[in-house]
């Protein structure tokens, strides 16, 4: 028996842009001046984009401050490689990062950043969005804080804030995805014109206690790198779909089911241009996952690559 599976996967931003918002007395890119920094650190308020050094400074003269904090939106695994000395942790694509955000006070001053400043955007734009007035965005990354020698710690060493369990997100509507989770696929892309061959593999992991599933993809080769989430989202009453790529790309799709069909359908965008895609999974008596690719980003729908995937050591 065969089953055809819709999936939309895609490639995500790897560039998503932080904003920051112009006041009085800072320069056009949101960044301190030099001479204000002094100042600056005394009396933090607004939303700035600050440099590694500038972060460092501020973290030394308000560490004793219990109105001041470090916010770190990466991985559990890459914050226990290694974090900023008392961040709090909490990945940014995670399904219940809206209600995380809603529980910390407003009124306090935070300091966020992630590796290279990609999560950190995005949580930038929530807490904007949200009402968060004095925020400091370490926009160059914990990557380029370590390039200057500046210490880090490693394990988990995060304080908890908690989410009101009434808000916590239900794990049943994600078992339309068993057909896919806690595997990982190898297979083989071809080149847009057939002359070369690379290897590209997707993992589809449960995480959270089963409130979300975790997808990643790569192809080293080109050095390609996907990440994101599969979750349950609560104003569309949906289970949706989050991907990032290193590629500078986002999706963001939603997933239905009927009669055993489980479809994904959403929009990519690329720098510059947006459009529709989706995927067909099709899932073979012999253990194979076909993929196949589908955008209209010329008009009418086109087919795009076809991918032959089985399970890693089967």
């Amino acid at each position: 028996m065969r089953r055809t599976i819709f999936i939309s996967l895609g490639l995500l931003v790897a560039g998503l842009a932080s904003a920051s918002v112009s006041r009085p007395g800072k320069t056009s890119a949101g960044l301190l001046p030099p001479a204000s920094q002094a100042e600056a650190r005394k009396d933090i308020s607004g939303i700035e984009n600050i440099s590694c050094e500038q972060a460092r400074e501020i973290i030394q003269d308000r560490r004793q401050d219990p109105n001041f904090i470090i916010l770190d939106f990466r991985t559990n695994e890459m914050f226990d490689e290694s974090h900023i000395a008392g961040a709090i942790r909490h990945d940014v694509f995670l399904p219940d990062i809206d209600d995380w955000l809603k529980a910390l006070d407003r009124e306090k001053t935070y300091l966020i950043y992630c590796t290279l400043g990609h999560r950190s955007g995005i949580a930038l734009e929530k807490m904007k969005e949200m009402g968060f007035v004095n925020i400091l965005h370490m926009h160059e990354g914990i990557s380029r804080w370590k390039r200057l020698g500046y210490e880090t710690v490693s394990g988990n060493t995060s304080s908890a804030i908690q989410v009101p369990a009434a808000s916590r997100i239900p794990s049943d509507p994600l078992k339309i995805l068993e057909p896919l989770v806690n595997r990982h696929w190898v297979g083989e892309m071809k080149s847009p014109d057939g002359s070369r061959t690379f290897k590209t593999d997707r993992n589809f992991q449960i995480v959270r206690d089963g409130s979300a599933v975790r997808y990643t993809s790569s192809i080293a080769e080109i050095d390609s790198f996907s990440e994101g989430y599969f979750y349950w989202d609560r104003e569309a009453q949906k289970v949706a779909v989050l991907v990032l790529s290193s590629r500078g790309v986002v999706e963001r799709g939603t997933v239905s089911i009927e009669n055993g069909v489980l479809t994904i359908q959403g929009t990519m965008a690329f720098p510059g241009r947006t459009f529709d895609f989706k995927n067909t999974f099709e899932f073979t008596a012999d253990g194979k996952m076909i993929d196949r690719w589908f955008q209209n980003a010329s008009g009418p729908w086109q087919p795009g690559h076809v991918v032959e995937f089985r399970e890693q050591g089967k």
